[in-house]
């Protein structure tokens, strides 16, 4: 009888699938139906998977997030950020012990944009034999390399440009299964729809950021202000139009697949009609007239973000981004960068699923808006001008224009804010000297009647000596600029207008209007009763659970 032939050992084979960019970290909706690897998360390779990785640390950028590019984890409603890490290359050795076919992917991730470029090799474990090669870069909203492979494959992850080689995830099998899983679920369509929208609303933003300086660009687009956008805005305002056209394309093609489809049709046209009129109102010279619509366009984009991930929500403001971003609108009068977004996103995604964790959260993220030293060196500045001047607080169409112009460039953290702030200040005040209001009130003053006014306007207790030597200042060439700017960052009077600018805000801020005599009152006194612990006397809370300020968004 003949010695039978041995059953050969499967050969290699790497068929390339995809690369797919609009699936994000939302693996669950596409992969890892047979089992996983979320780097830093959890392990759960399949029964016919030998899988060994090296070459590699395991940093994480964040641990838990709502970004939609960070990884879904696999027991808990957040997702985090981690990689394999590697400054030349990343080796992972699968061997497919069942003969069969199987769908692998490969999540990267250049999360900090770092400039990555990466190889990836797949080759015959047993022969070297090179079977695929893809090379990826400017993948910072996240990328699968999808493959279908069987028998013992080795794949390398090269570092071709940047900070070095990474690797995310590894997920096998198409969709994790429904309890029903014959017959077998029809994966989740992928569509680009969340990377596009992300995207416009991250140029959006970087171009309203670098529109913060009204007067500090030249360039061929000029105002009637004598403001102006230079080139490098002019060609990111033309890319911005295009990627919220592309927004709207994409979702036509796959506007079935949405549960709030209508809402995302009515957001992103409106996202479209605004971005063409920042355009326009930028090729026309209005340079006010682009900041505004350019807000707009960002405000539907956000909105849309909203309903393209969770679906057709009561009221955006409940979720954390949308949250995040409103505050920075409203309080500090500029949309956010992406450090300062990622970091109080991350405060309230930290609480998962504990609700009285993230009403906590909300109510102090929130609040240190206010807090923060970039309110506190512009718009408190401004109150404090108006009291010091007048003696009485701004109302909101005096307070805004105000605070625009003194914060102007100013993004706390950013190198040179400290020189830009100062100057905004000195600019402004020796401005406000000039203004006819306070022209009418002082400049028939004695430079000794002058301070005296404002010594009690401010209502605190200034020595004699100290008066003197702001008389005596104006007589040796000192600015009533300079006097008055001594008298607005006098140290008690700060401290004790921070309780009344505190109320102050939240009506200007949350409700976007000048407040009622009776509940500012109400709120002053409760603030002052509990020493200006805002959390006992539950002044944001209900603030931020008010019906008014939820009807702004939504039910």
């Amino acid at each position: 009888t003949p010695t039978p032939t041995p059953t050969a050992t499967p050969s290699a084979n790497a068929s390339f699938v995809q690369l797919d960019m609009g699936t994000e970290g939302s693996w669950k909706n596409a992969y890892g139906g047979e089992g996983y690897n979320t780097v830093n998360d959890s392990v759960s390779y399949p029964s016919y998977a030998q899988v060994a990785v090296t070459g590699y640390s395991s940093p994480t950028w964040m641990a838990s997030t709502t970004d939609v590019r960070g990884l879904q984890k696999a027991a808990a409603s957040d997702r985090l950020a981690a990689r394999w890490d590697s400054n030349s290359f990343i080796t992972i050795d699968l061997n497919l012990t069942d003969g069969a076919t199987h769908r692998l992917a490969i999540y990267g991730l250049d999360w900090d944009g770092n400039n990555r470029a990466e190889r990836i090799d797949v080759l015959d474990a047993a022969s070297n034999t090179v079977l695929d090669t893809r090379n990826i870069s400017s993948f910072n909203g996240g990328e699968y390399l999808v493959w279908d492979i069987s028998g013992h494959v080795k794949i390398t992850v090269n570092k071709t440009g940047g900070k070095s080689a990474v690797v995310s995830g590894l997920y096998f099998g198409g969709p994790v299964a429904t309890p029903t899983p014959t017959p077998t679920p029809t994966p989740a369509p992928i569509t680009n729809l969340g990377k596009h929208v992300g995207q416009a609303k991250r140029t959006g933003q970087n171009l309203a950021n670098q529109l913060l300086s009204t007067n500090s660009t030249a360039g061929p687009t000029s105002s009637s202000d004598g403001s102006t956008m230079d080139q490098s805005a002019m060609t990111a305002m033309g890319e911005f139009v295009s990627e919220v056209q592309q927004s709207c394309a994409v979702f036509n093609d796959d506007k079935d697949l949405y549960p709030a489809a209508a809402r995302i049709d009515v957001a992103l046209q409106g996202a479209f009609g605004a971005a063409s009129q920042a355009n326009q109102a930028a090729t026309q010279g209005d340079l006010a007239g682009v900041k505004s619509h350019l807000r707009e366009a960002i405000t539907n984009l956000e909105l849309s973000d909203v309903l393209i991930t969770y679906g057709d929500v009561a009221n955006p403001i409940d979720f954390a981004s949308y949250m995040v971003r409103q505050q920075y609108v409203d309080f500090l009068n500029r949309e956010p960068d992406q450090s300062g977004d990622d970091f109080w996103v991350n405060q309230i995604a930290s609480c998962g699923t504990d609700t009285s964790c993230v009403e906590v959260k909300r109510i102090n993220v929130s609040a240190a808006f206010f807090l923060s030293i970039e309110f506190q060196q512009t718009g408190y500045y401004v109150y404090r001008l108006y009291k010091s001047s007048y003696g009485r607080v701004p109302v909101l169409q005096e307070f805004l224009p105000d605070n625009v112009s003194i914060a102007s460039g100013v993004i706390v953290g950013t190198d040179g804010w400290e020189a830009r702030l100062a100057g905004n200040k000195q600019a402004f005040v020796q401005g406000w000297v000039q203004r006819a209001d306070f022209q009418a009130r002082y400049a028939g003053l004695t430079n000794e009647q002058y301070v005296d006014t404002l010594i009690a306007n401010v209502g605190v207790t200034i020595t004699p000596a100290e008066r003197d030597d702001l008389v005596q200042d104006l007589v040796n060439g000192k600015s009533r600029a300079d006097v008055l700017g001594k008298l607005v960052d006098n140290p008690t009077f700060t401290r004790g207008e921070f309780n009344s600018a505190f109320v102050l805000m939240q009506y200007f801020g949350y409700l976007g209007r000048d407040p009622d005599s009776a509940g500012f009152n109400f709120w002053l006194n409760k603030l002052n009763q509990f020493d200006g612990d805002f959390v006992n006397a539950e002044m944001v809370k209900a603030f931020l659970n008010s019906a008014e300020y939820r009807h702004r968004f939504g039910l």
